[in-house]
């Protein structure tokens, strides 16, 4: 999703507001979304799923909205569940395995909602941390997806300033193509096998052509273009957010 606040469902709404300052790639995807489900439709799903690449890995945290009548809750909790047990299973076949990945959970509702606090302290036990984020204004929730949190995490409401896209996160939220742009063993340095991330993007500014796929140690852009602006200016940006040790730009 290019914009990083969605509209009320539930009576609760957030935003992720990623400051100049504060360094990686932040990325919001609509999972329980009509137009281009990734769920079957009878499969319970969660609302949305935050993406913040950062010098230490990656923290995948799944946000699911509710009102706050406690059967919602619990049922909002096994939606969550439900993604973290599918990202682990589809990440170890796509992700090398030293890249470093954390998934979470926040269960966002009405201040004056019946949280399932001893569910959630069984589900943590389990290894699956969901923080319940009680909010009456729009939540920001940037300080929650960027970091691990833990059952003795707290929600606090501030007022943060907003910064434009970085290169990196305008092409991964706003450039993604449906289909796989063609590319041979030989140029990816990679094994392109069905289960493997292979990620294709189509950037009008500086134009070109990019794909993000995997080698055996970490994930590398192959940028397919006339010059070298946009090469350069994806380098900067992995160079500027300390993403070096996990991503690498490289020029077809």
């Amino acid at each position: 999703m290019p914009e990083l606040t969605v509209p009320p469902e539930s009576s609760v709404k957030f935003r992720i507001t990623r400051q100049a300052s504060e360094r990686g790639v932040c990325l919001l995807i609509h999972i329980d979304s009509q137009d281009d489900p990734i769920f079957e439709a009878q499969e319970s799903r969660p609302d949305y799923l935050a993406v913040y690449l950062h010098g230490g890995g990656c923290i995948c945290t799944i946000i699911e909205m509710k009102s706050k009548g406690s059967r919602d809750l619990k049922h909002g909790l096994t939606q969550i569940k439900m993604l973290a047990d599918r990202l682990r299973r589809e990440f170890r076949d796509c992700l090398p395995p030293r890249f470093r990945l954390h998934i979470q959970g926040v269960l966002l509702c009405q201040p004056n909602a019946d949280v399932p606090r001893a569910l959630i302290a069984r589900m943590a036990a389990d290894g699956l941390t969901i923080m319940p984020v009680q909010s009456q204004h729009r939540a920001e929730l940037f300080p929650y997806i960027s970091r691990v949190n833990t059952l003795q995490s707290w929600y606090k409401d501030e007022a943060r300033s907003t910064t434009p896209p970085s290169p990196l996160e305008a092409m991964l939220s706003r450039d993604s193509l449906r289909v796989r742009l063609p590319l041979s063993e030989a140029a990816s340095g990679a094994t392109l096998r069905e289960a493997s991330l292979h990620l294709c993007y189509a950037v009008t500014e500086p134009p070109g052509e990019v794909t993000w796929t995997v080698r055996e140690r970490h994930c590398v852009l192959l940028v397919r273009e006339e010059g070298t602006a946009l090469t350069e200016s994806l380098r900067r940006d992995v160079e500027l957010n300390n993403l070096q040790a996990k991503f690498s730009v490289e020029a077809l």
